[in-house]
């Protein structure tokens, strides 16, 4: 794969796991934060202090290895704060406010993905905007679509909800055709057994 673009993010996602290696998700209800999800088995998790934009408080989950899928469950985002957190002055990511309609949080998760793995490299779209309860906290699940310029292109699905301003967020990225099929399912139920 080449060294560029979208390969970018992959790369720094790798590298958290060459760091500390793969940790293997127990199957069952997983505590991140405060944030509660279900794990069915088959998930690796990758060490988020690897990872160059996360949070600390953030976990990154891949079945076949990041550079084909990836689940990312951000937890507890502050209001006015960002979704990853820049390392260089010169990065700017947008901030969350607790006042954002469905539509503005889509275009958030847009903007973050697409500055994380380069401006103008990759080309982040999302769609079917639907509403999703998060145990008792309501919310939306959308549909991602990631072009790559050189390299292999992604869909995915995204869920979100706000609580006492803070803003959760989990969204699964797998590349087509096999991978995003093949594991859509079991990411979904992840993101949609979310709550607090």
């Amino acid at each position: 794969m080449k060294a560029s673009s979208w390969t970018g993010l992959i790369l720094t996602l790798c590298l958290a796991g060459c760091t500390g290696g793969y940790l293997l998700v127990s199957p069952g209800t997983r505590l991140i934060d405060d944030l509660k999800v279900q794990a069915d088995p088959g998930w690796n998790r990758v060490p988020a202090t690897g990872i160059r934009w996360a949070r600390s408080n953030a976990q990154v989950w891949t079945k076949d290895g990041m550079s084909l899928d990836r689940l990312v469950i951000i937890p507890h985002v502050p209001n006015g704060e960002a979704v990853y957190l820049a390392h260089k002055v010169s990065t700017v990511f947008p901030a969350f406010d607790a006042g954002m309609s469905g539509d503005d949080l889509q275009k958030l998760l847009e903007s973050t993905i697409e500055i994380a793995s380069g401006e103008g490299l990759t080309d982040i779209s999302s769609n079917n905007l639907r509403p999703q309860m998060f145990g008792d906290s309501p919310g939306y699940v959308f549909d991602l679509v990631a072009v790559v310029h050189d390299g292999p292109n992604y869909r995915g699905v995204a869920g979100v909800f706000v609580a006492d301003d803070h803003l959760y967020l989990l969204y699964f990225l797998g590349a087509i055709p096999y991978y995003f099929e093949q594991h859509r399912g079991s990411a979904e139920a992840v993101i949609r057994s979310a709550t607090l």
